[in-house]
């Protein structure tokens, strides 16, 4: 009789320990992913914003650094590409509610994400409009060779 008691709790014990080690897992390897709600309250450059003091890198694209010095980033009277990019940006999110998911962190320790502004896709925004780039990184890791064109930036 104790034998099938013993035998018993292993049959609910066991499962019970798996699924709860499961979730503590689970749970703390999706801890990287979730939604960014509130009005930006600063951009950093032409693919970072930041919401409720988290810095967040408009996933997949990449526009120009706002201190650049290269003589390719200059434009329309001296102002440089990317602080054209980061005007742009501005101009989508500020005064808005803005929502970006979190689909990790980059190697810089900033969250990668989506964001929307009224609907509007704001990553693929600044790639159509031409302050941006499209780039997919491998390993979350910022790869450094895109070059800027006249033509991919207005």
């Amino acid at each position: 009789m104790s034998h099938d008691k013993n035998l018993w709790e292993y049959r609910l014990v066991l499962p019970t320990m798996l699924l709860a080690v499961s979730f503590v897992m689970w749970s703390t390897s999706t801890s990287d992913v979730g939604l960014f709600v509130g009005m930006p309250t600063c951009i950093l450059d032409g693919d970072t914003i930041v919401i409720n003091d988290t810095k967040i890198r408009l996933k997949d694209i990449n526009a120009p650094e706002v201190d650049s010095q290269s003589a390719s980033h200059e434009c329309l009277n001296g102002t440089s590409a990317g602080q054209l990019a980061k005007m742009n940006l501005s101009r989508l999110v500020i005064g808005k509610t803005v929502a970006c998911t979190s689909e990790g962190i980059d190697c810089y320790g900033r969250r990668l994400g989506y964001c929307y502004a009224n609907h509007l896709n704001v990553n693929q925004a600044m790639v159509r409009s031409g302050y941006a780039v499209h780039k997919l990184y491998k390993d979350l890791q910022r790869e450094r060779t895109v070059s800027y064109t006249p033509q991919t930036i207005k």
